[in-house]
Protein backbone atom coordinates (compact mmCIF):
# COMPACT_ATOMS: atom_id res chain seq x y z
CA UNK A 1 0.00 0.00 0.00
CA UNK A 2 1.37 3.38 -1.01
CA UNK A 3 0.85 6.31 1.35
CA UNK A 4 1.47 9.37 -0.80
CA UNK A 5 1.65 13.11 -0.30
CA UNK A 6 -1.88 14.47 0.09
CA UNK A 7 -3.26 11.39 1.85
CA UNK A 8 -5.72 12.47 4.55
CA UNK A 9 -6.92 10.48 7.56
CA UNK A 10 -9.37 11.20 10.37
CA UNK A 11 -8.94 9.80 13.87
CA UNK A 12 -12.51 8.83 14.73
CA UNK A 13 -11.70 8.79 18.45
CA UNK A 14 -10.30 12.32 18.74
CA UNK A 15 -11.50 14.02 15.56
CA UNK A 16 -7.94 14.90 14.54
CA UNK A 17 -7.16 15.32 10.84
CA UNK A 18 -3.82 14.07 9.48
CA UNK A 19 -2.54 15.20 6.08
CA UNK A 20 0.66 13.82 4.57
CA UNK A 21 2.98 16.62 3.40
CA UNK A 22 6.03 14.44 2.71
CA UNK A 23 6.26 10.70 2.38
CA UNK A 24 8.93 8.24 1.32
CA UNK A 25 9.06 9.62 -2.23
CA UNK A 26 9.88 13.13 -1.01
CA UNK A 27 12.41 12.13 1.67
CA UNK A 28 14.11 9.14 0.05
CA UNK A 29 12.62 6.90 2.77
CA UNK A 30 14.47 8.96 5.38
CA UNK A 31 11.40 10.43 7.10
CA UNK A 32 8.03 12.09 6.67
CA UNK A 33 6.04 15.23 7.43
CA UNK A 34 2.38 15.37 8.49
CA UNK A 35 0.11 18.33 9.14
CA UNK A 36 -2.16 17.52 12.08
CA UNK A 37 -5.23 19.48 13.15
CA UNK A 38 -6.49 18.67 16.65
CA UNK A 39 -9.96 19.50 17.94
CA UNK A 40 -10.37 21.55 21.15
CA UNK A 41 -9.93 19.61 24.39
CA UNK A 42 -9.17 16.38 22.51
CA UNK A 43 -7.05 13.58 23.96
CA UNK A 44 -3.64 12.77 22.44
CA UNK A 45 -3.74 10.80 19.20
CA UNK A 46 -0.86 8.55 20.26
CA UNK A 47 -0.05 7.36 23.78
CA UNK A 48 3.41 7.70 25.33
CA UNK A 49 6.05 5.94 23.23
CA UNK A 50 9.72 5.94 22.27
CA UNK A 51 11.63 5.79 18.98
CA UNK A 52 15.10 4.33 19.23
CA UNK A 53 16.21 5.94 15.95
CA UNK A 54 13.74 8.58 14.79
CA UNK A 55 14.28 12.28 15.46
CA UNK A 56 11.07 14.33 15.58
CA UNK A 57 10.20 18.02 15.48
CA UNK A 58 6.75 19.51 16.00
CA UNK A 59 6.17 23.00 14.61
CA UNK A 60 3.15 24.62 16.25
CA UNK A 61 1.32 26.55 13.54
CA UNK A 62 -1.85 27.56 15.38
CA UNK A 63 -3.28 27.22 18.87
CA UNK A 64 -1.96 26.05 22.24
CA UNK A 65 -0.36 22.65 22.79
CA UNK A 66 0.61 20.44 25.70
CA UNK A 67 3.16 17.68 25.20
CA UNK A 68 5.15 15.26 27.32
CA UNK A 69 8.87 14.49 27.21
CA UNK A 70 10.50 11.98 29.54
CA UNK A 71 7.42 12.02 31.74
CA UNK A 72 7.33 15.81 32.19
CA UNK A 73 4.55 17.97 30.71
CA UNK A 74 5.27 21.19 28.82
CA UNK A 75 3.32 23.71 26.77
CA UNK A 76 3.94 25.35 23.40
CA UNK A 77 2.32 28.14 21.41
CA UNK A 78 2.05 29.08 17.75
CA UNK A 79 5.54 29.79 16.43
CA UNK A 80 7.27 27.31 18.76
CA UNK A 81 9.07 24.18 17.56
CA UNK A 82 9.31 21.20 19.90
CA UNK A 83 12.21 18.74 19.49
CA UNK A 84 11.86 15.13 20.60
CA UNK A 85 15.16 13.23 20.23
CA UNK A 86 15.52 9.46 19.80
CA UNK A 87 15.36 7.26 22.90
CA UNK A 88 13.30 9.76 24.92
CA UNK A 89 9.75 8.78 25.82
CA UNK A 90 7.18 11.32 24.72
CA UNK A 91 3.59 12.14 23.86
CA UNK A 92 2.96 14.19 20.74
CA UNK A 93 1.33 17.62 21.21
CA UNK A 94 -2.34 17.57 22.08
CA UNK A 95 -4.95 20.28 22.36
CA UNK A 96 -5.84 21.47 25.85
CA UNK A 97 -7.31 24.75 24.58
CA UNK A 98 -10.66 25.94 23.30
CA UNK A 99 -9.54 26.59 19.71
CA UNK A 100 -8.14 24.22 17.09
CA UNK A 101 -4.48 23.23 17.35
CA UNK A 102 -2.49 22.84 14.13
CA UNK A 103 1.07 21.54 13.99
CA UNK A 104 3.47 19.95 11.55
CA UNK A 105 5.21 16.77 12.63
CA UNK A 106 8.55 16.10 10.92
CA UNK A 107 10.33 12.81 11.51
CA UNK A 108 13.80 12.04 10.20
CA UNK A 109 15.61 8.70 10.16
CA UNK A 110 19.41 8.28 10.44
CA UNK A 111 19.40 6.14 7.27
CA UNK A 112 16.80 5.13 4.68
CA UNK A 113 14.12 2.81 6.08
CA UNK A 114 12.12 1.58 3.09
CA UNK A 115 8.55 0.83 4.10
CA UNK A 116 8.80 2.52 7.50
CA UNK A 117 6.51 5.44 6.76
CA UNK A 118 3.96 3.47 4.74
CA UNK A 119 3.70 0.72 7.32
CA UNK A 120 3.58 3.04 10.33
CA UNK A 121 1.00 5.35 8.77
CA UNK A 122 -0.93 2.30 7.55
CA UNK A 123 -1.13 1.02 11.12
CA UNK A 124 -2.64 4.31 12.27
CA UNK A 125 -5.04 4.40 9.33
CA UNK A 126 -6.21 0.96 10.43
CA UNK A 127 -6.60 2.02 14.07
CA UNK A 128 -8.50 5.17 13.03
CA UNK A 129 -10.81 3.03 10.91
CA UNK A 130 -11.34 0.55 13.74
CA UNK A 131 -12.37 3.47 15.95
CA UNK A 132 -15.42 3.96 13.72
CA UNK A 133 -16.74 0.61 14.98
CA UNK A 134 -17.56 0.60 18.72
CA UNK A 135 -15.80 -1.91 20.93
CA UNK A 136 -12.78 -2.73 18.78
CA UNK A 137 -10.36 -0.41 20.59
CA UNK A 138 -9.57 0.14 24.25
CA UNK A 139 -9.34 3.51 26.00
CA UNK A 140 -5.76 3.94 24.79
CA UNK A 141 -6.86 3.59 21.17
CA UNK A 142 -5.31 0.13 20.74
CA UNK A 143 -7.02 -3.14 19.69
CA UNK A 144 -8.84 -5.01 22.43
CA UNK A 145 -8.10 -8.31 20.71
CA UNK A 146 -4.77 -9.65 22.01
CA UNK A 147 -3.50 -10.94 18.67
CA UNK A 148 -4.50 -7.76 16.84
CA UNK A 149 -2.67 -5.79 19.54
CA UNK A 150 0.40 -8.00 19.06
CA UNK A 151 0.25 -7.50 15.29
CA UNK A 152 0.34 -3.72 15.77
CA UNK A 153 3.28 -4.00 18.17
CA UNK A 154 5.17 -6.21 15.74
CA UNK A 155 4.66 -3.77 12.86
CA UNK A 156 5.80 -0.74 14.87
CA UNK A 157 8.66 -2.62 16.53
CA UNK A 158 10.03 -3.55 13.13
CA UNK A 159 11.24 0.07 12.97
CA UNK A 160 12.28 0.18 16.65
CA UNK A 161 9.25 2.12 17.86
CA UNK A 162 7.80 1.03 21.20
CA UNK A 163 5.14 1.71 23.81
CA UNK A 164 6.76 3.56 26.72
CA UNK A 165 4.57 1.80 29.29
CA UNK A 166 5.96 -1.70 28.65
CA UNK A 167 9.62 -2.82 28.81
CA UNK A 168 11.09 -3.04 25.31
CA UNK A 169 12.46 -6.54 25.88
CA UNK A 170 8.97 -7.73 26.80
CA UNK A 171 7.53 -6.11 23.67
CA UNK A 172 10.17 -7.79 21.53
CA UNK A 173 9.36 -11.15 23.09
CA UNK A 174 5.64 -10.63 22.47
CA UNK A 175 6.39 -9.66 18.86
CA UNK A 176 8.38 -12.83 18.31
CA UNK A 177 5.64 -15.04 19.77
CA UNK A 178 2.14 -13.53 19.69
CA UNK A 179 3.04 -11.25 16.78
CA UNK A 180 4.16 -14.22 14.69
CA UNK A 181 1.04 -16.13 15.71
CA UNK A 182 -1.12 -13.20 14.56
CA UNK A 183 0.64 -13.25 11.18
CA UNK A 184 0.15 -17.01 10.89
CA UNK A 185 -3.57 -16.59 11.57
CA UNK A 186 -3.91 -13.79 9.03
CA UNK A 187 -4.51 -11.02 11.55
CA UNK A 188 -2.86 -7.97 9.98
CA UNK A 189 -1.59 -4.78 11.57
CA UNK A 190 -2.70 -2.99 8.41
CA UNK A 191 -6.21 -4.01 7.43
CA UNK A 192 -7.64 -2.66 4.14
CA UNK A 193 -11.13 -3.24 5.54
CA UNK A 194 -10.62 -0.25 7.85
CA UNK A 195 -8.54 2.04 5.63
CA UNK A 196 -11.50 3.65 3.88
CA UNK A 197 -13.28 4.16 7.23
CA UNK A 198 -10.29 6.22 8.39
CA UNK A 199 -10.33 8.52 5.39
CA UNK A 200 -12.76 11.45 5.32
CA UNK A 201 -15.95 11.03 3.38
CA UNK A 202 -17.71 13.60 1.18
CA UNK A 203 -18.05 16.95 2.92
CA UNK A 204 -15.64 16.14 5.75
Amino acid sequence: MMIERGTIAINRLTGSRWEVLEGAAETGSCGFSIKITCQPRAAPDVTEHVHLDWDENFQIVEGHATYSLQGESYTAEAGDTVHMPPRQSHVHPWNDGDAPLVYIQRARFPAPQPGAFEETFGVFLTLFGMAAKPGLLNRRGMPRDLLAFAAVGRALGRYRNYDAAVPILLQRAASATLGRLAEARGIPAIDPAYIDLARPGPGE
